[in-house]
């Protein structure tokens, strides 16, 4: 599993360096960077901060791809409330954020004791990660081709999907029963956009302007790599999805009402386009666009 570790202060990244492999468990990876708070204007310091972290990570699973299949997740140290809304922001809908409180460092505290405290502090929280991420690829994996949870969030026109998902990744953080979580989320969409079809036709959903999105079977194509004009987001969301790992390839095969879907839409890093299927357009989790 990866663990991306945001905000740890400069003048504590020493320290904190020397406990993150130890706090995560052996065997995990660590993505971190020492973190500059600009008091006069913390949300631009929080953004440059997520950042130069999402780049780390795409850099990271660009050398590495199976590193990806067992999640990641993000774990904010020390956090103030505007940075956390901007990071969790920033690595969404790839993966959502659990807080750890660094303890404040006492008169005649020790170096030691207080690296100690550190460790105590993101070994919980990377408990509660490793909990919520393992839910996480248990969803993407063994429900890939019923969950909603994998729907394009550009793409596929909800009231509903947007906001359900929005709240996943911040509920995940928090509790102690993420299974539960998702099974009532996933039960939740699909009262909204209940699933169509039947025994011996491929099961699809449709959005609130009448598009199919129509699960692929094993035809399984078209995930946006880094390359000229993407952005590292259109990477990250391409392999995961609120932690958990989605499989290469997974993609939906959109029509309108039975026939090809033409027209303008948005692509995965927002970038509005004339798109004709032929029969169908290919819009995978992450809202690359392929004709």
């Amino acid at each position: 599993m990866i663990f991306v570790i945001a905000a740890i202060q400069r003048d504590r990244y020493r320290t904190a360096q020397g406990v993150l492999a130890k706090a995560v468990g052996a065997g995990n990876l660590c993505v971190s960077a020492p973190y500059q708070r600009d008091p006069h204007n913390p949300r631009n310091s929080a953004k440059s901060h997520a950042e130069a972290l999402l780049c780390q990570l795409a850099d990271l699973l660009d050398q590495r791809p199976l590193a990806a299949a067992s999640g990641a997740a993000v774990i904010v140290v020390d956090p103030v409330p505007d940075e956390v809304e901007i990071l969790s922001s920033s690595f969404f809908p790839m993966s959502f954020v659990v807080q750890a409180k660094f303890p404040d460092r006492k008169h005649g505290e020790s170096a030691a004791s207080m690296k100690n405290l550190m460790m105590l502090s993101i070994s919980s929280s990377a408990k509660r990660a490793r909990s919520a991420t393992k839910a996480a690829c248990v969803e993407m994996e063994q429900w890939l081709t019923r969950t909603p949870l994998l729907l394009p969030l550009k793409n596929f026109q909800s009231d509903y999907l947007f906001q359900a998902t929005k709240s996943l990744a911040k509920t995940l953080g928090e509790t102690d029963e993420p299974e539960q979580l998702f099974q009532e989320v996933r039960t939740q969409l699909e009262n909204v956009h209940p699933r169509v079809g039947g025994r011996k036709q491929q099961k699809y959903y449709v959005d609130s302007s009448g598009v199919r999105f129509c699960m692929p079977g094993r035809h399984l194509h078209g995930i946006a790599r880094p390359s000229e004009g993407h952005p590292v987001s259109c990477f990250l969301n391409g392999l995961l999805r609120l932690g958990g790992a989605i499989k290469d390839g997974f993609h939906y095969d959109c029509t309108k009402g039975g026939q090809p879907l033409t027209g303008t839409r948005q692509n995965c890093h927002g970038e509005l386009g004339p798109y004709t299927g032929r029969p169908h357009l290919n819009i995978a989790p992450n809202d690359f666009i392929r004709e």
